[in-house]
This record gives structure tokens, C-alpha cells and sequence, in this order.
């Protein structure tokens, strides 16, 4: 009768000893990783203080909470992504609105996918008014994921009257150039 008993304080000894690991584990895990209660606290805080800073044009501010809340909350990287880029297209650092609005294409958000090819649409047009077939082929790959956005559409309408308007100036451009380039061959050849 004495085994039986020895056997079962043995079993509950080792369940004992490896839920004390398990949870030794996890303590470590977590502690360095840095999540606990208060890091989610903060989060949530810094989430209320994005909006007022936005209204305030404080985009620098915003940009530091945002790389910070990627740090301490990396399950609404989309969001963050997106804030960031906002921010840095409001303070006109278009490359860095760039970088962040292109890893947005990667998402699994459509929605966030649609809004990013408008922008890049928009910074397209905003890096050289001559790129307008560039970003008029980022508004359409919006339009390809949400048809229903009616400030693409009205983007796209004016790029496009812009570039139809375009098109004889440019051919009268690269007619001139050409016939410069045979005018001053000619000149050469008969000197």
C-alpha cells in the first residue's frame, strides 16, 4: 500500500515543479519582451494622444509615439504604419511617407492597401507634375481594390484632364528638341 501513496506525491511533485518552470518561463518571457499591464497602459494612452497631437500639428510628436507604440504594440502595426506615414506627408518628407505608405501595400488590409495607392498616387503627382501617368496608375490600383472612393475619383478625373491637356505640349517639346538636334547636325556638317 505504501508505493501507491509514494507514487502519487511523486506525480504531484513533478506536476508542481513543471508548472513553477512553466511559469518562471513566462515571467522571464514576458518581462523581457517587455509586456506587462503597464505597457499596455501606456499604449492605450499614447493611442488618446495621437488624435490631439494630429489637431495640433504636432507631427514630430506624433512620429515619436508612433515608433514608440510599434514598440510596445505591434498587433496594430497597420495603424501605426499608417500614422506615421500621415505624419511624415504632413511635414512633407515625402520619402519617408513613401517607405511607409509601400509597406502598407503589403497588408492584409485592403482598405489600408486602397488608401496607400492613393497616396503614393498623390506623392507621385507632388514629386514631379510631370510623372502623371505614375500616378495615375497608383489610382487605379486603388480603384482596382475600393471602386467607391470619391476623392480617388475626383483626383484621378483632374490628373487626367491634366495629362490629356499635357500630351500636345509634349509632343510640341520633343519635336522641338528633335529638330534642334537636326539644325545644329546640320550646322556641323556644313561648317
Amino acid at each position: 500500500m505504501e508505493k501507491p501513496n509514494k507514487n502519487i506525491f511523486y506525480k504531484i511533485r513533478i506536476s508542481l515543479l513543471l508548472l513553477g518552470g512553466l511559469l518562471a518561463f513566462y515571467w522571464l518571457y514576458f518581462y523581457f519582451l517587455g509586456f506587462s499591464l503597464d505597457s499596455i497602459d501606456k499604449a492605450n494612452a499614447l493611442k488618446q494622444e495621437l488624435p490631439e497631437l494630429i489637431a495640433q500639428k504636432q507631427y514630430n510628436e506624433s512620429i515619436k509615439k508612433n515608433f514608440y507604440l510599434l514598440y510596445l504594440d505591434s498587433s496594430q502595426r497597420d495603424d501605426h504604419y499608417w500614422n506615421l506615414a500621415s505624419s511624415y506627408y504632413l511635414l512633407a518628407q515625402k520619402k519617408q511617407a513613401k517607405y511607409f505608405y509601400d509597406s502598407l501595400l503589403r497588408s492584409p488590409s485592403l482598405s489600408y492597401q486602397a488608401k496607400a495607392w492613393h497616396q503614393l498616387g498623390n506623392l507621385a503627382y507632388l514629386e514631379s507634375p510631370d510623372s502623371l501617368d505614375k500616378a495615375l496608375e497608383s489610382y487605379n490600383n486603388s480603384f482596382y481594390i475600393n471602386e467607391n472612393n470619391v476623392a480617388l475619383r475626383y483626383n484621378y478625373e483632374l490628373l487626367k484632364k491634366l495629362n490629356q491637356n499635357n500630351q500636345p505640349q509634349k509632343i510640341n517639346q520633343s519635336q522641338k528638341k528633335e529638330n534642334s538636334n537636326q539644325n545644329s547636325s546640320n550646322t556641323k556638317k556644313t561648317e
